[in-house]
């Protein structure tokens, strides 16, 4: 039996847009995860082939291969990979905490390539569970990406910054209580989507930020508002170049059996249907209610993505990776060569 991985990310929709139907008749087996799990899952041969992280692609060259034709890539603002900062100016988090996702890997080298090439900052990074407000109230900035990033940069919500949520511990740990749970209420009635899908620690940890809520409700200017960085934007304007943030590679050793599987073949034919205009909409109004977003937004961002992989995707993809990685060859990347497709 082969596996294949997926994402239940908005933007990895058009892939497997009818890939199941397809390969009703094939012996496979769907996984679902992140990207750090796809990633995982290609590494360690849970997982046959899978969208993963491009850099993680280049790190492990010696065992996959690309497909090509096939990415997640934008040309500037990408909107699902955002640095949440308390600070206006980028300049400003130079030797300052930054919370980064764990669901990501091209992301968070991304970030520290710009920090480093861009602006020329050296930041003390942190990798943390991926909930916006707890990475916040302990960080002075915090790299989100995926559904989670696309929520809560099109809500942008005031959130509690470190300075008050240390003293709020700092109140809690001498026995202050709570004077009225006004803006905890408030805070609850206003809480994202992402919270619904919150693991139980995740979830529990709302409940804590909510408690601050609670307890300096009667205090002025409790809540402050993050300023938002996409990091595609921020790659596009110092290299003038799209930035692919994920590609379709298979295991080398599964390569020839997933081809003569004909799972090659149902991929490109599904995202073929998948990136259709009528189709996009589709996904997009399906999606939007399960993010609690406008379908509008949901439109927007898919019609807006790359999935292509073309030439000036992989000249962007080639910088990032030679900036990223020290030694990196863009000759180690293998590319499967496709035979005539059935599509």
């Amino acid at each position: 039996m082969l596996t294949i991985g997926l994402i239940d990310y908005l933007n990895t929709m058009p892939f497997h847009y009818d890939l199941a139907e397809r390969l009703q008749d094939v012996d496979v087996h769907f996984e679902r995860g992140v990207p750090s799990q796809m990633n995982k899952g290609i590494r360690t041969g849970e997982i046959d082939i899978a969208p993963i992280s491009a850099i993680e692609a280049a790190r492990y060259a010696d065992e996959v291969v690309v497909l090509p034709g096939l990415s997640i890539a934008s040309l500037g603002a990408v909107r699902t990979v955002l640095l949440f900062s308390w600070a206006a100016d980028m300049r400003d988090l130079d030797g300052q905490s930054i919370a980064l996702t764990d669901h990501s890997a091209t992301s968070v080298e991304l970030l520290k390539v710009l920090c480093r090439e861009r602006y020329h900052i050296e930041p003390q990074f942190t990798v943390a569970k991926q909930h916006l407000p707890s990475m916040l109230a302990a960080h002075q900035g915090a790299l989100v990406i995926g559904d989670d990033a696309l929520i809560e940069g099109t809500l942008h919500r005031a959130l509690i910054p470190p300075d008050v949520a240390e003293e709020v511990f700092s109140q809690q740990s001498s026995g202050v209580s709570p004077k009225n749970s006004e803006l905890g209420t408030r805070n609850s009635e206003q809480q994202s989507p992402v919270a619904s899908r919150q693991s139980p620690d995740l979830t529990t940890r709302n409940s804590e930020l909510g408690t601050f809520h609670s307890v300096l409700s009667t205090q002025h200017s409790v809540l402050s508002t993050p300023y938002i960085f996409d990091l595609g934007d921020e790659w596009l304007k110092m290299t003038g170049l799209p930035f692919t943030f994920a590609v379709w590679a298979a295991r080398r050793d599964k390569a020839h059996e997933l081809e003569a599987a004909g799972v090659f073949d149902a991929l490109y034919a599904s995202t073929e249907m998948g990136l259709r205009e009528d189709s996009r909409d589709k996904l997009a109004d399906a999606y939007s209610a399960r993010l609690g977003l406008p379908t509008g937004v949901c439109r927007r961002y898919l019609r807006d993505l790359r999935y292509h992989l073309t030439d000036d995707d992989l000249a962007g993809l080639r910088l990032f990776l030679e900036l990223a990685l020290d030694g990196f060859t863009w000759e180690r990347l293998h590319f499967w060569q496709r035979e005539a497709l059935a599509i």
